[in-house]
């Protein structure tokens, strides 16, 4: 077994980018729970390993993200391809001949793009969903039906003592806002946080929006010819650089919808931020239903969507936002102690250590009794 946990904290520590989310988060937690050798907790990006750990025996207790909720449509596969492997598009341009959705194409296309999550669902001895929303996109686009084995829903967590609010850290602007990501995809909905600031700017004049991170293709066109003047770019960083930015800003804004369980939440809740969020995204779970007031309900659906197509991507109702944003300003002091003792309460990844430690002796140790 000691081979087992060197492979996979060799496959978690290679690449320290943002990019590896789910593999940072592993190792977060690694350090603060006591994870059994023959337990073996595994994302979807790491099913091979699983595969192979399963034969050992060892016990597998999939940790479950999100799923692809692609529309399969000319316009939206195109999008996808211009996104992912963009030499490709001149032999494929006629499907703009396609505009309409192609139902059973949709479901391929997505179990495709879901394979690691439906093979290790299907090995699994447990499952920990790490939000309400996660596991009802596993219900609505994989047909996952519990009963069959142990499952739960544990948050993600931050450390506490790695992002806290800082003196002497200051961002530009005033107030300075934080959006974060590794790349953004047009789900995360960048362009609608660049006009939110935009039209706050009449109010607030010297508003910022940092932005941390990376933009793809079909992100950076969307927002080709919008007023970035009051945005800072800062590109992507290594987490390590990540306490400083959050301690800087005011605010963070996480725009993405049916975002599972957004690390970056967890940094900035630490950090004493107020998050702004969709109601229909993990985020809104991560602050607390005590903080309920920091989030703006879009009523979207949860359904195939088409996420590749710029003019598709769905608008925020920017009153809603303008009126969150208007109250967290009204008492930011308190709103960022708000913040803090929400992380210190539910986010602290020493919390969710224990929840996982709990859960596996719950839930797979007792198996072999």
């Amino acid at each position: 077994m000691q081979y087992k946990n060197a492979k996979m904290n060799k496959t978690i520590m290679n690449d320290h980018s943002p990019a590896k989310g789910p593999e940072i988060f592993l190792h977060r937690l690694k350090k603060f729970a006591y994870i059994p050798d023959n337990v073996f907790i595994c994302n979807p990006s790491l099913i091979h390993i699983a595969e192979m750990e399963k034969s050992n025996p060892a016990k597998v207790l999939a940790r479950m993200d999100g799923t692809y909720y692609f529309e399969f449509s000319g316009h939206n596969f195109l999008g996808l391809v211009k996104q992912r492997r963009p030499r490709l598009f001149p032999y494929v341009f006629w499907l703009y001949l396609l505009p309409f959705q192609i139902k059973p194409m949709t479901i391929l296309l997505n179990r495709f793009f879901n394979r690691g999550a439906i093979r290790l669902t299907r090995i699994a001895d447990a499952i920990v969903f790490q939000s309400l929303i996660s596991k009802s996109m596993h219900k609505e686009f994989l047909k996952y039906q519990g009963g069959r084995i142990p499952d739960t829903i544990i948050y993600n967590g931050a450390d506490i003592e790695e992002y806290y609010p800082r003196k002497g850290c200051s961002l530009k602007g005033y107030p300075a806002v934080i959006i974060s990501a590794s790349v953004y995809r047009l789900h995360k909905r960048l362009r609608e946080a660049i006009k939110l600031v935009n039209h706050l700017s009449e109010e607030y004049p010297d508003i910022r929006l940092h932005i941390l991170g990376e933009f793809d293709p079909l992100v950076q066109k969307s927002i080709s010819g919008f007023d970035m003047s009051r945005c800072v770019l800062h590109g992507r960083k290594r987490p390590r650089e990540l306490p400083e930015f959050y301690a800087g800003a005011d605010i963070q804004l996480s725009m993405c919808i049916f975002d599972p369980c957004p690390n970056v939440v967890c940094e900035g809740l630490a950090s004493g931020l107020p998050v702004i969020t969709p109601f229909e995204s993990g985020a809104s779970e991560l602050v607390g239903k005590e903080n309920a007031d920091w989030t703006v309900r879009e009523d979207l659906e949860l359904k195939y969507r088409p996420m590749q197509v710029i003019n598709k991507t769905p608008g925020i109702p920017i009153d809603r936002y303008e009126k969150v944003f208007h109250k967290i300003m009204d008492n930011l002091p308190g709103e960022k102690e708000k913040a803090r003792f929400r992380a210190e309460k539910e986010i602290n990844i020493r919390t969710t250590a224990k929840k996982y430690e709990k859960f596996i002796q719950k839930s797979l140790l007792k198996i072999d009794g």
